[in-house]
């Protein structure tokens, strides 16, 4: 399970808790149980009122949002996207009756300290021993799941309209594409080469993230 920036190992068996690793900085929780992954928040976070303002790291669109990861079988490694972002949030009071509510608070995105403005990154967990393998850090957030293939190459889009190929194994970007406009399909011949080797999708059809 991927929750915020922690990364849960359960069993598959019974859904047991097995391990964790954090993925990214992050002072949500002021203690993580190693034996249960019972999570504990910040004290301020637990008391905090109405009207009051906590900051966290990450912020409601950080850490690991809707993009899906995706699998490198051959490495045995979960390719991650996630975005830097910290935030603040302010609950707000909720007029209780029908059709009146909403999101009962507000909230703010921040660059997250320390990421020197590379808002977009990439990890590489390596599933046998929860270490990270290898991680690709950006200006441009990365807008779309991941896409893995048997050739070790990892596809993902980004906020700057790219669409990048990278090696899975080892991390490296070496082709990026630049699509036209939002919402546009693209069919075109392709051809990305690492060195000597040519890697050859014929056609493909793609939407602009």
């Amino acid at each position: 399970m991927i929750w915020l920036r922690l990364h849960q190992n359960l069993a598959a068996s019974d859904g047991q808790y097995v391990a964790h690793l954090e993925t990214m900085p992050q002072n949500i929780f002021s203690s993580i149980d190693p034996e249960t992954g019972a999570l504990t928040y910040r004290q301020d976070i637990r008391e905090a009122k109405v009207g009051e303002t906590v900051s966290m790291c990450p912020g409601i669109y950080g850490g690991h949002n809707w993009q899906s990861m995706a699998f490198a079988s051959r490495q045995q490694r979960l390719i991650l996207p996630l975005h830097q972002l910290c935030g603040e949030m302010t609950g707000r009071s909720v007029e209780r009756q029908l059709g009146a509510g909403g999101y009962g608070g507000d909230s703010k995105s921040v660059p997250m300290p320390g990421a020197n403005n590379l808002l977009g990154k990439l990890v590489a967990i390596d599933v046998r021993d929860r270490t990270i393998a290898w991680s690709h850090e950006q200006e441009a957030m990365f807008m779309t799941g991941v896409l893995t293939t048997a050739s070790d190459l990892a596809f993902v889009g980004d906020l700057d309209r790219y669409f990048k190929a990278l090696m899975s194994n080892p991390a490296g970007s070496f082709g990026r594409l630049a699509l036209a406009r939002p919402r546009t399909a693209i069919r075109s011949a392709m051809r990305w080469t690492v060195g000597s080797t040519l890697l050859s999708p014929r056609a493909w059809a793609c939407f602009a993230p």
